[in-house]
């Protein structure tokens, strides 16, 4: 096993079973797997506050594999390799890692995840989630190369995140966006620190 680590970031929610399912799914491909569970109860479809939460943590995060799964609009499934492999994000190509390819250094390469003998079988709809980020994953963490998961595009052609932007106004005062509350009440603003760094904090 090349990685024995996987993040694992989705709007799931843990009510449904689904985010139980793919934990097996890749135990079973991958024995000994240690997944994380960054959250699993981002706002549904919320690409914004995914990406900015993955942002976040991307710097304490083990290197390995994440999975990230918001995609309202069905985006292309990608692989994005970062650090030069020292880790693979897995996902919809809708912005969601854009955030944190930037906060890293940026793609090293990427592939777009067209070859549908990798995915898993399934009888119903395909759930891109558990039917091919999830089979792609195992297959990272075993070592199989990027380039024989599927099509490599060109990274820069990657969706970028579009977030909007605080503005500082004549007065001094600035104008920002609360993006999401956490469940401990506090604002998550689209706000960088430096911004507000000489701010008396009385």
């Amino acid at each position: 096993m090349k990685f024995s680590t996987l993040t694992f970031i989705s709007d799931l929610g843990t009510s449904d079973g689904y985010v139980g399912v793919v934990h097996s799914i890749l135990h079973s491909l991958v024995p000994g797997l240690k997944i994380i569970d960054l959250s699993h109860d981002l706002e549904p479809f919320n690409t914004h506050t995914a990406s900015l939460v993955l942002a976040r943590a991307a710097e304490y995060l083990n290197s390995g594999i994440v999975i990230a799964s918001v995609n309202p609009t069905q985006a292309r499934p990608v692989v994005i390799e970062v650090g030069g492999g020292q880790s693979y994000l897995v996902g919809p190509d809708n912005g969601i890692f854009a955030p944190t390819v930037g906060i890293v250094g940026g793609a090293t390469k990427a592939a777009l995840l067209n070859n549908s003998d990798l995915y898993l079988d399934s009888p119903g709809r395909v759930s891109q989630c558990r039917d091919i980020y999830t089979p792609i994953a195992a297959e990272l963490c075993k070592g199989v190369e990027i380039e024989k998961l599927g099509e490599i595009i060109d990274p820069v052609k990657l969706i970028p995140s579009v977030l909007s932007v605080s503005e500082l106004s004549k007065d001094g005062s600035i104008n920002s966006e609360v993006l999401w509350i956490d469940r401990f009440g506090n604002a998550q603003l689209n706000l960088d620190p430096i911004q507000v760094s000489e701010w008396d904090s009385e």
